[in-house]
């Protein structure tokens, strides 16, 4: 019998309209489930998405969602690597200043789709 293949945990705001949006989006790569699972993260930091890789590494800000990006394959990855020519510091940068505004900038109350539901972590 195979054992089930490891899959990263991606934390997310649950009251994030762009949150929810990435995390659809990684649904749709990877429609089977077979590299992410999902757990609300209520975060009052700009750390609105941290992925804790299958080997328990904890991910923050742009290192998280560049992660996610690349595990899901396809051009993800290929735009992953091309913003990873950026230094941290100033991918980082970025990534706060979007987290900062984005319950401005996305006003859309999530709604959570059966599959989405079904991928949630307990």
């Amino acid at each position: 019998m195979d054992s089930p293949p490891s899959r990263d945990l991606v934390y997310f705001d649950g009251t994030c309209g762009l949150c929810h949006w990435f995390v659809r989006l990684l649904i749709r790569l990877d429609p089977q489930g077979l590299h992410y699972r999902f757990a609300y993260a209520q975060a009052a930091s700009p750390d609105s998405v941290i992925v804790v890789t299958s080997q328990g590494q904890t991910l923050l800000r742009s290192q998280a969602v560049l992660y996610a990006l690349r595990r899901a394959g396809g051009g993800w990855a290929i735009l992953s690597s091309l913003l990873r020519i950026f230094p941290r510091p100033l991918r980082d940068a970025v990534y706060d200043w979007v987290a900062r505004n984005r319950k401005r900038w996305v006003k859309t109350c999530p709604v959570m789709p059966p599959e989405f539901r079904a991928r949630l972590q307990k």
